[in-house]
């Protein structure tokens, strides 16, 4: 096995992993992308924050489990953290916010888009959040119930990131039966 990440490495392959994994009735997929032997999760950048990867194209991946809470007193069912779906950000009540640090290359616009998990079995607006970047309030992610099966990427729109440090908040707009969950976010250049 180790001659054969030799070889991997020697040459520029990308290989996606999928694993289907079916827990009381629901079907979750966890994906995992390698370049060059490496997965994505490897943030070998000293500039880049826990959780954060920049790939070759530029596009900016930070995991949402990478983050920190605030906007909350602390009971109740938010959390950052691993569940039975992986590393999440878990946003149950009215003003949990999940903060993240990253870093951009560049000054200028990208995309946003989110990776949520969704059940079907709560009214729209339910899961509803704000975003804020630089901590300003600039995209609004609408709620709208459907089944995901797992993990499902949205686009929320533009933003404007500064070349160095950045943050991204996410914070739940209502205290409702359903949260915002948040596996992943990305950011890609326009």
């Amino acid at each position: 096995m180790n001659n054969i990440f030799k070889i991997l490495k020697k040459n520029i392959f990308v290989t996606v992993a999928v694993v289907v994994v079916t827990i009381g009735g629901a079907t979750y997929f966890i994906a995992q992308t390698f370049i060059n032997g490496a997965g994505i999760d490897d943030s070998s950048s000293s500039s880049q924050q826990q959780g954060e990867n920049v790939d070759q194209t530029g596009w900016i991946y930070v995991d949402g489990g990478a983050g920190t809470l605030s906007g909350f007193d602390g009971y109740g069912y938010t959390y950052i953290g691993k569940s039975a779906r992986g590393t999440e950000a878990y946003l149950a009540e009215k003003g949990a916010t999940a903060n993240y640090d990253l870093s951009s290359d560049k000054t200028g616009t990208y995309r946003l888009q989110v990776s949520l998990s969704d059940d079907a079995g709560h009214s729209n607006g339910a899961r509803s959040a704000t975003i804020f970047v630089n901590g300003v309030q600039v995209l609004h992610y609408d709620h709208t119930s459907e089944d995901t099966k797992g993990w499902k990427w949205y686009t929320l729109g533009n933003v404007s990131l500064r070349q160095g440090q950045n943050t991204i908040a996410f914070e739940k707009d209502e205290s409702t039966t359903a949260a915002y969950v948040m596996d992943q976010f990305r950011l890609i250049p326009q």
